[in-house]
């Protein structure tokens, strides 16, 4: 019943490694979209628009609140769910200290993940693409310090970290797939937290969007 969570650097290739461990594992992937539609039964259709808004998740409005609170507890069923792959929006954080969850970071040097996003996004312009990393980083970060107090880039966070610089993404795999499979022998000799307070009504959502998505 493991649950893996990904936080990743912008350009790190971090969202490529997760499409192929869920391709391999099966298990379903929790990113942007899956999470937006799980909202969406609850009514939150201007998910996408607040979710790209800047500064956004580093408001305290009563939108932001609750909007905040529901991540949190969408996160909380997928640790209660298992098998499951969680990418970003603080996963590691709301997940933190359940011996069947698997924490992973990837990341890669600031230049070479600058190359990357001139490469994929089809930019001439080097400075524009560094402001652009830089960005995403700050944001990131500061949407983990908000939520959790804690540190998006320390390292003592996660179980394993990935430099996408030296490993590629066929070999990451491997090993989280590794790993998985050690903490699940390890996690059955172990009693784990309890995660009966996860929410019912947010648990069945969620199955109903694993439901839609295509196999």
């Amino acid at each position: 019943m493991a649950v893996i969570t990904i936080s990743r650097q912008f350009g790190s290739n971090g969202d490529l490694i997760a499409r192929k461990l869920s391709k391999k594992t099966g298990y379903p992937l929790i990113d942007k979209k899956v999470v937006e539609q799980i909202y969406e039964q609850f009514g939150y259709t201007d998910f996408q628009d607040v979710y790209d808004r800047n500064n956004f998740w580093s408001r305290f409005d009563t939108h932001h609140t609750e909007m905040l609170s529901l991540l949190q507890r969408i996160f909380s069923a997928c640790g209660a769910h298992g098998n499951l792959l969680l990418l970003g929006r603080g996963g590691f954080v709301t997940l933190a200290g359940i011996p069947n969850v698997i924490h992973v970071r990837v990341q890669a040097p600031f230049q070479l993940r600058v190359n990357r996003v001139m490469q994929t996004e089809g930019l001439a312009n080097l400075t524009l693409a560094e402001k652009i990393v830089e960005e995403e980083d700050r944001a990131r970060r500061q949407f983990i310090e908000m939520i959790g107090n804690g540190k998006w880039d320390d390292t003592a966070n996660y179980d394993l970290v990935i430099d996408t610089q030296h490993i590629p993404a066929e070999m990451a795999v491997e090993w989280i797939e590794q790993l998985v499979q050690w903490n699940d022998r390890a996690a059955s000799k172990i009693e784990s937290p309890s995660l009966q307070n996860s929410d019912p009504v947010i648990l069945r959502a969620l199955e109903d969007v694993l439901k839609k998505q295509p196999i």
